[in-house]
């Protein structure tokens, strides 16, 4: 549920401030999923695809248009 509620605010207009929060929450949760499957001692295909999500979704946020991020820098 929650996780697509982010979804829903990344890809809403407007909504900045809500927009950093629902970056953050999905980094958190992939980088999560990437770092449980390594302590598990699990396979690359395994963790793959959270690792390719995460990627992803640092490559949304940063590459984002400047009016749709908050002013100042904030990486």
């Amino acid at each position: 549920m929650w996780k697509l509620g982010g979804a829903v605010v990344v890809l809403a207009p407007g909504l900045k401030r809500l927009k950093e929060w629902a970056y953050a929450g999905i980094v958190i949760d992939l980088v999560s999923a990437v770092a449980s499957h390594a302590v598990n001692g699990d396979t690359v295909d395994q963790f793959l695809p959270p690792l390719v999500l995460t990627v992803i979704a640092l490559g949304s946020y940063l590459l984002r248009p400047d009016n749709r991020k908050l002013a100042g820098p904030v990486v």
